[in-house]
């Protein structure tokens, strides 16, 4: 299943550029737990891996030879979850910090995709066309039972997010005018949907501050794709990346005493690489990665 639609299309940057190890540059970043897991075609496929908040100590954690990709810690920091196709369909699995203890959470021979963890580590909401037709957004429990379908409309859902405190999931859908994406909000069992965004262009790939002040998400509003952040009920808009590149797939840390966002963006000529900034301090953003291939879906625990 193809996530993301339009905007993937639109700044097909993040799927088919190609440009550049680790960048030796250190910015304020770099606490020993804060730990980043990504995924990156280096190898010839998409693996997931992870590496220090200073881009040091990079560790491949699959190596299957298939696509795995958008890894998301969970909140306990020790488990990743991410999307396979290691079994002929993509699914969604769990494993350990080091790639051990692997399990298929989703087991379903219809699409699923975009995961993201409730702050009690207790259930996924995801993406899936399990039912048939587009795309909607589900939840079910880390050990495979209870799979809920939260949303059932003719337009796209995607990119779930749950809030720190877990009663609302932030998510994008062109459910407003049927053409471009927009940021959603939800209680986390379907109801109370409510529209954060009603910007011509797209915004896309919402994610919340570990204090819940904050969303952070992709928009084209600017003319090219940029890190914006707003209030909860969606005021407040603000370009925090600021830059002609393709800024895209926002991740805040998932600890409570951190503001780090992490992102995808093709800038100085490069391929998608990873970046990070404090989202207090957004003038200071610090490339990670700097390699040939692709560098994307980043996550910080």
């Amino acid at each position: 299943m193809q996530s993301n639609g339009k905007f993937l299309l639109a700044a097909g940057a993040l799927c088919m550029l190609v440009a550049t190890g680790c960048d030796d540059s250190t910015g304020p970043f770099g606490d020993d737990d804060d730990r980043i897991v990504f995924a990156s075609d280096r190898t010839g496929t998409f693996e997931i891996y992870s590496m220090d908040s200073d881009g040091d100590d990079q560790e491949q954690l699959t190596n299957t030879g298939v696509y795995n990709n958008r890894p998301v810690w969970a909140e306990d920091g020790e488990h990743i979850v991410f999307v396979s196709d290691r079994t002929g369909n993509r699914d969604i699995w769990i494993m350990e910090e080091d790639g051990s203890g692997l399990a298929n959470i989703t087991a379903n021979p219809f699409g699923d995709d975009e995961p993201s963890v409730s702050p009690d580590g207790s259930r996924v909401a995801f993406v899936s066309n399990r039912l048939g037709g587009n795309a909607e957004i589900w939840v079910i429990n880390t050990d495979g039972t209870g799979a809920t379908r939260l949303t059932t409309n003719a337009a796209a859902d995607n990119a779930p997010t749950w809030s720190p405190d877990g009663t609302r999931i932030a998510f994008m859908s062109t459910r407003g005018d049927g053409i471009a994406y927009d940021i959603f909000v939800m209680n986390a069992d379907g109801t109370g949907v409510v529209r954060l965004s009603t910007d011509a262009g797209d915004d896309t790939d919402p994610t919340w501050s570990s204090d819940g002040t904050q969303i952070a998400f992709v928009s084209s509003r600017t003319g090219n794709a940029e890190i914006f952040t707003m209030n909860p009920d969606g005021t407040a808009k603000t370009n925090v990346s600021n830059n002609p590149g393709v800024d895209a797939q926002p991740s805040y840390s998932v600890l409570a005493d951190s503001e780090d966002l992490v992102w995808t963006a093709t800038r100085d000529g490069n391929s998608a690489e990873i970046y990070i900034m404090d989202s207090d301090s957004p003038t200071t953003q610090t490339r990670l990665t700097n390699n040939a291939f692709i560098d994307e879906n980043p996550s910080i625990r």
